[in-house]
């Protein structure tokens, strides 16, 4: 009888800009314990200004287009299962972190647990030839969409020494995922695997593995984002004020309200207003969900769940309005499992005694559960987020101007950091108190 063996996958996300300690503060990839610094010490002003104005879109087959689409459904999919489960509290996952995960598990799943997994995930019946291709063209592309924004993606596999891994599952982790693979050394492995972490998210996460008993396998995923907001929609510090919030249950608060007039992407539904700000050359945008009067957050993200997203987003285009944008400073932390939600959305089969992930070693290996630890914050210069996933086993001159439209998220909203020609969702969150 084969041995069981637990399975632990992992997958860090960062997304991380300036602060006020940080103010031009730009860490790259290469550079993990790079010391405070100023923007010019990295990115030459010549670069600063190539990046504002160098925005293409990507050029993606149709294989790439469906696999985009898909991923972003499987992103608010699983964001309405969250939501749904946090009522009236502050809550937002990473779904890139989550799928990158799952999809470097499912390269080593077979028959219907693999199929299932795609499903969930939104690549419908796309083989796992094409799915772990574009995988690996998407994940490449991300990294090099913008010369202000960073994000860099890193994979690795560790596992114990009496744990065989299939050659044919190494090879396609190390072409297609870029993974390192590591054997497991008990006495150092905390430290070792959070070494990797910290390097890998320039120092942002650094204390992600816990001591406890030791995996006899587990994948880590680590993606780092840093973005400031593109030239001309940074707030300005000096109109940060403090005003009224409405939280979900009714109790008013205070909150620092960062403030801004100009022309903004912009979209409504019958339910919501949607204000988007760019991230560098346009490449990377931060949406803000604000339910209009008579609905609710989370009614709104399982409305945009259903497929409302992509068609708003489409209708929208590049059209620009004049905004009255109002929008607090604020930080998120959560830690919390995702079985649930990705059982609800038909992952339940990896769950399974009976699952199959046979094609990573001839050795038995199940998954029993999946966490996700968020913190998210944003400020006048742009945002700064960490994710960890955890997968355990067992106007024109001379006319009027127009009057803004106000967008003043005062009172519980959403919001999403996205790639502009993808439509890859980073993070997804809601914030319902302050």
């Amino acid at each position: 009888m084969k041995k069981l063996f637990p399975i632990s996958f992992m997958a860090l996300s960062v997304m991380a800009c300036s602060d006020s300690n940080v103010d031009d503060q730009i860490l790259t990839p290469d550079t993990p314990d790079a010391p405070d610094t100023n923007i010019e010490d990295v990115i030459s002003k010549e670069d600063v200004e190539k990046s504002l104005h160098s925005f293409t879109p990507l050029s993606l087959s149709e294989a790439e287009k469906a696999y985009a689409e898909g991923s972003v459904d499987f992103a608010w999919k699983l964001m309405a299962e969250r939501s749904g489960l946090t009522p009236d509290m502050n809550t937002a996952i990473s779904p890139l972190s989550a799928s990158m995960a799952l999809s470097m598990s499912a390269a080593g799943a077979q028959g219907k647990t693999q199929q299932t997994m795609h499903s969930a995930l939104g690549y419908g019946n796309m083989t796992a030839t094409e799915v772990n291709a574009i995988s690996r063209r998407l994940s490449t592309e991300l990294t090099n969409r913008d010369e202000i924004t960073k994000v860099a993606l890193a994979n690795s596999i560790w596992h114990a020494p009496s744990l065989k891994i299939n050659d044919n599952y190494k090879s396609i982790a190390e072409d297609y995922f870029k993974s390192d693979v590591f054997s497991i050394n008990g006495q150092s492995f905390v430290a070792d695997a959070n070494a990797w972490c910290s390097e890998k998210t320039n120092g942002l996460i650094t204390d992600f593995i816990k001591p406890g008993k030791t995996p006899e396998w587990m994948i880590l995923n680590a993606t780092f984002f840093k973005g400031i907001w593109r030239n001309g929609y940074a707030f300005d510090a000096s109109e940060t004020s403090d005003r009224k919030f409405l939280n979900s249950d009714g109790k008013t608060v205070s909150a620092k309200m960062m403030n801004n007039e100009g022309e903004y992407p912009y979209a409504e539904t019958d339910y919501a207003q949607i204000a988007t700000i760019p991230f560098g050359n346009g490449s990377y945008l931060m949406s803000f969900v604000l339910p209009k009067q008579g609905s609710n957050v989370d009614d709104c993200i399982s409305l945009l769940a259903e497929g409302d997203w992509r068609k708003t987003m489409a209708a929208q285009g590049d059209r620009q309005s004049l905004l009255s944008l109002s929008v607090p400073k604020f930080d998120i932390e959560v830690d919390a499992s995702l079985k649930s939600e990705l059982s609800n959305l038909g992952m339940d089969e990896a769950f399974a005694p009976e699952a199959d992930f046979s094609g990573i070693s001839d050795s038995k290996i199940v998954i029993g559960d999946v966490r996700q630890a968020i913190k998210i914050s944003i400020d006048e210069k742009g945002a700064m987020a960490a994710a960890a996933t955890q997968i355990i086993a067992i106007g024109d001159p001379g006319v009027d101007k127009p009057s803004p439209i106000e967008f003043r998220c005062d009172r519980p909203f959403a919001f999403c950091i996205t790639e502009k020609s993808t439509g890859c969702v980073l993070f997804i969150g809601k914030v319902e108190q302050m």
